[in-house]
């Protein structure tokens, strides 16, 4: 094999793309199969050699490639033309970047040289980072936006919690003042009924009855004022000490009402609590309350059966009426069952609002202000409490608190 040839099969089978263009008319005198595959023609298609290139492709007209083929003429060196994109025989768009460079004959003679390169993995990649770079951009000033929006928030948020400072800080006012000077009003009142009762009973005849009545009622007002105090303390109070004992914390609330528990011949029924954070003295008072309750409301001649119990469960066990204050990823679900008059189920949102009571005040006493202090107390634990009951078949209070 000769070595033009060789040189000939090296040309065809070349990675790249190379035309040859001859004279000042740019004349197509050579070009291997790859760049026919560029023109979409047949490797054996030859209508376009010996052709003025831009009469052969008149669509390359007017773009700009006369003037860099006369430049490469007149400077002798070679020229990077601009990456074009062409249609493969698939139908998937490629790229590929122009070379155009000066070869020379014998004469003098200035030819050129066309070289393409397929450059199709770099668009792609330049194009992709390009839609990377926008979408960040556009992620950017998207966080800027919320970084205001949650400056404004948090501005807003810093006015709200003075408001609520101050709203507490009269409240707790509200609260000395209610303990101090509305109970002395109503101590008097006690007090000259009873001086009146002691010197004048004879001489009030029927306004006896009528001064009972009044200490019942200055008697009620005082309890509800102490009741109200109570709860605002609840509201306000936030510290959370822990970690605590239920087991110790329901012992104590047992024996301090242990004269209620002989009394009515209850039984109390106790298994293993858990450890949790909280304050002491809170949950002794939502204990005390819960038991007080199943206590206060059994069914006549029927002794109370009190049974407190717990167990872990997941969030996702947490029924989804039930939202706890905190969200974490298990919770001590802890019961307090009775044996008691139950209560209609339509009522358990309404039990836990303030001065609701779905009895007589002539058959239980009260102020309808318990149960609110037990959900205020479990929800400054981070928790949430319900319950469910019939009539005449007991009630069970339920509480969830973060493990």
């Amino acid at each position: 094999m000769t070595i033009e040839h060789w040189l000939t099969r090296i040309f065809d089978q070349a990675p790249v793309a190379i035309a040859v263009l001859v004279g000042p008319d740019y004349r197509l005198k050579m070009a291997n199969s790859t760049m026919y595959g560029i023109w979409q023609l047949p490797a054996d298609h030859e209508s376009v050699l010996g052709q003025p290139v831009f009469e052969a492709f008149p669509n390359i007209a007017g773009i700009g490639l006369e003037e860099l083929l006369a430049e490469v003429r007149r400077t002798k060196q070679p020229v990077k033309g601009a990456e074009a994109p062409y249609a493969r025989e698939d139908g998937q768009t490629a790229y590929v970047n122009f070379v155009y460079a000066p070869i020379h004959d014998e004469s003098g003679n200035v030819d050129i040289v066309v070289v393409a390169t397929e450059i199709t993995q770099q668009v792609i990649a330049r194009q992709q980072l390009q839609e990377s770079e926008d979408r960040y951009r556009q992620l950017a000033e998207k966080l800027a936006d919320s970084n205001e929006e949650l400056a404004a928030i948090n501005e807003e948020l810093e006015e709200a919690n003075g408001l609520l400072t101050r709203s507490n800080e009269n409240l707790q006012r509200f609260a000395y003042v209610a303990s101090h000077d509305l109970q002395e009003p109503l101590r008097k009142i006690q007090s000259f009924g009873d001086i009146l009762k002691a010197e004048y009973a004879e001489g009030l005849g029927k306004g006896v009855d009528f001064l009972d009545r009044m200490q019942s009622a200055a008697s009620r007002m005082s309890t509800l004022i102490k009741d109200l105090l109570g709860f605002s303390r609840i509201t306000n109070q936030r510290s959370l000490n822990g970690p605590v004992s239920l087991n110790n914390v329901v012992g104590n609330v047992l024996n301090v009402l242990d004269l209620a528990i002989a009394e009515t011949g209850a039984q109390v029924q106790v298994e293993s609590l858990p450890m949790v954070a909280g304050d002491v003295t809170q949950l002794e008072q939502l204990f005390q309350n819960l038991i007080g309750n199943a206590l206060k409301f059994h069914r006549a001649g029927v002794a109370p059966h009190i049974h407190i119990r717990s167990q872990t469960v997941g969030a996702e066990d947490v029924p989804p009426t039930i939202r706890p204050a905190r969200r974490v990823p298990s919770y001590h679900r802890i019961e307090v069952a009775d044996n008691g008059i139950g209560f209609e189920g339509k009522y358990v949102d309404r039990i836990f609002q303030v001065f609701q009571r779905l009895h007589g005040r002539n058959n239980f006493s009260g102020t309808g202000i318990g149960l609110a202090i037990c959900e205020k107390v479990v929800v400054n634990h981070g928790g949430a409490i319900t319950a469910r009951s019939q009539p005449n078949q007991g009630a069970t209070f339920i509480i969830y608190l973060p493990v």
